[in-house]
């Protein structure tokens, strides 16, 4: 119930910003408000709902020289040859949070697998109940792809 208008649950009954603005990814937050009946508000939704936020992440620092050979001397008044300078660089580090509300329909596993330029890894893995929320911070580097398991189902993939 929306003050005294009746709208029925699951209808989106305010956003912002308004309908048809046009927003560049990134540069805005999106919020909606749904109808729920009372009494239902806190009740397990009847599929998961999963969001995904790319967080700020902070530049890396700069390269860093490791020890090498010295300066070879040149000729007399020749400047001498510098030494090799081998970086340790640091790749493209994304870090994502992740944010899940465990359907109804029992206890389950709620796995989260991150697959990047450094292999496959399940980087959470817990057993929640209907309702449960999982607020997670998904750290990656390069090109990424973030799968959400609820029950051993792959529910969601996240390209951030």
């Amino acid at each position: 119930t929306v003050g005294t208008l009746q709208v029925e649950p699951g209808i989106v009954i305010e956003q912002a910003p308004s309908a048809g603005a046009r927003v560049r990814a990134g540069e805005a937050a999106i919020s909606i408000t749904v109808s729920a009946r009372p009494g239902e508000e806190r009740a397990p939704p009847r599929v998961p709902v999963i969001t995904a936020q790319p967080e700020e992440t902070p530049a890396p620092p700069p390269p860093t020289p490791r020890p090498g050979p010295q300066p070879t001397p040149g000729p007399a008044g020749a400047a001498p040859t510098p030494r090799p300078t081998p970086e340790v660089v640091a790749g493209n580090v994304r870090r994502t949070r992740v944010q899940i509300i465990v359907p109804e329909g029992g206890v389950r596993e709620v796995r989260i697998v991150v697959i990047d330029e450094t292999g496959v890894h399940t980087v959470y893995r817990e057993q929640h109940a209907p309702g449960d929320r999982v607020d997670q911070t998904v750290r990656s580097q390069g090109y990424t792809i973030i799968q959400v398991y609820i029950g051993n189902q792959l529910v969601q993939e996240i390209r951030p």
